[in-house]
């Protein structure tokens, strides 16, 4: 899995699939007025998870 996030101060993060462990789908109440999602992917990393932060919720939940 690869994320890349930051307008000024950029981070690329690669996850090999068999480090990941739990995906999880995160909506706020001001995401669910705008149908977004977040996207949590936790893995045997000490960097933390890798969140993919709005994305459409069709989107998110086929995921």
């Amino acid at each position: 899995m690869y994320t890349r996030a930051g307008w000024v101060r950029q981070q690329w993060r690669v996850a090999p699939m068999t480090r990941i462990q739990t995906v999880d789908t995160v909506r706020g109440p001001l995401q669910q007025l705008f149908g977004l999602s977040t996207v949590v992917v936790t893995t045997a990393s000490a960097a933390g998870p890798l969140r993919i932060e709005g994305l459409d919720h069709g989107l998110a939940h086929s995921i």
